[in-house]
Parts: structure tokens; sequence; C-alpha cells
């Protein structure tokens, strides 16, 4: 009984303590604030900047959009020839080219393309014709940029896209940076520098990478200031 009353107290001071060393830690936890995964990153300058590298980090997808406006160029590039004759004069143009495009969101066979082309013409103007102002053939060069602006739509695909038909439609700015008449840059017929026409065509792609064009286009202004000499002509193109 003795021996009770002795182990007794020594029991209930070491329940005690226990409890109260309980407590503190529990209170030390409490006012020890709580990081959280951003603040973690912040305090480590090592997670930080890996973190902003992987925001940063240009992926296979950004490489192919900066990669796509080369890889347009030497796609669409072409060269191609038209020509037009009438009992007044006969049209002969050679061009090279090439363009940018993109599909349609919203449809999925559609498709605009913005080009620029370099031509280089050449109007021989008949004597019995109502352009010509000498006894002979007289001869028209110029130099000019033009910029079609088309829609289209993919008519046919083969099954392994070896073969694709496109059929397209919009307007052609063109504008004339030099011309002469038998060689001389002042003559008889001043041009109106800035043309607008229409163009209508099909592009048909085959073995995957050549292509070649058909397309008549009209011009409803006239190439002379004085005279109306209005320009129609069937093209052809062989491109990439």
């Amino acid at each position: 009984m003795k021996k009770l009353i002795v182990y007794v107290p020594v029991l209930l001071f070491c329940v005690f303590t226990v409890q109260l060393k309980a407590e503190e830690n529990t209170v030390v936890s409490s006012d020890t604030p709580v990081l959280t995964d951003i603040q973690v990153i912040d305090q480590d300058p090592n997670l930080s900047s890996s973190l902003v590298w992987d925001k940063n980090k240009t992926t296979k997808k950004d490489k192919k959009k900066k990669s796509d406006f080369g890889k347009q160029m030497w796609k669409n590039a072409n060269f191609g020839w038209n020509t037009y004759k009438t009992d007044d004069y006969k049209w002969r143009n050679i061009f090279i080219g090439t363009g940018y495009g993109r599909d349609f969101e919203n449809a999925k066979d559609a498709y605009w393309q913005v080009g620029l082309n370099l031509n280089w013409s050449k109007y021989t103007l008949y004597p019995e014709g109502k352009f010509n102002f000498t006894d002979n053939k007289d001869y028209l060069k110029t130099t000019s940029f033009s910029v079609p602006a088309i829609a289209g739509y993919n008519i046919y695909k083969s099954k392994l896209r070896s073969v694709v038909l496109k059929a397209y439609t919009g307007p052609v700015f063109e504008f004339i940076v030099n011309s002469k008449v038998n060689g001389y840059t002042q003559n008889l017929h001043p041009t109106n520098n800035f043309q607008t026409g229409w163009t209508v065509g099909a592009n048909l792609r085959f073995l995957y990478l050549l292509s070649a064009r058909v397309a008549y286009t009209y011009y409803p202004y006239s190439l002379f200031q004085k005279d109306d000499l209005y320009r129609r002509a069937l093209s052809f193109s062989l491109g990439f």
C-alpha cells in the first residue's frame, strides 16, 4: 500500500509532464506559417528559375509556326506566262511569283492566299490597229508588280493526297513601275500605272510536289490613259 501511494504521484507527474510537452508542440506548430507551393518556389531560386525556363521554352508547335512563312514561300513559288491577241494588239507576259495562305478555320476545304508576282509584258501594236501611231509595228514593254488576293476550295483530293485539284477566284492589284514604247520612256501612250483586275482559275497539284495552274484574268480599266485598251488573258504557270 505504501508503494502504491509512492508510485501514484510519480505516475501522475509523468502524465502531466507529457501533456504539457504536447501542448507546447501544438502551439509551436500553429505559430509556424504554412508555406504554399508558390512560396516554396519563390524561396528556392533553383525551382523558380527552372519553372520560368519551362514556361518560356520554345515548343515544336512554335517552331513550326516560325518556319511556316519560309516554307510557304518555297512551296508556292511559280513561273508562268499569258497571252492575248486582237486585231489591234497582241499581249504577251512572263511572270515569276510566290504566295502565302491559310485554310479557313470554319471551312475544312476552303483557303485564302495572297501572292506577289513580278511581270514583264510586251504589247505589239499593229500598224492597222487603233493603238499604233507609226507605219510599222510599235512595241510597248512594261515591268510591274501584281498582288493576287484569292479565295479557293479543294475540289478533289486523292486518298494519299498525291493529287489535289483546287479552284480559286479573287481580285488582282497591279502596279506598273516602268513602261517604254519602241525603247523610249517618253511615249505617246502614257499608261494608267495602277490596275485592278479579277482572276478565276484552277490549280492541280500532283506527285506531292509539282503544281500546274491555269487562269483567266480580266482588267476592266484601260491600260492607256488616252485610249481604251482593256486587257484580258489566259495564263499558265508551273510551280511547287
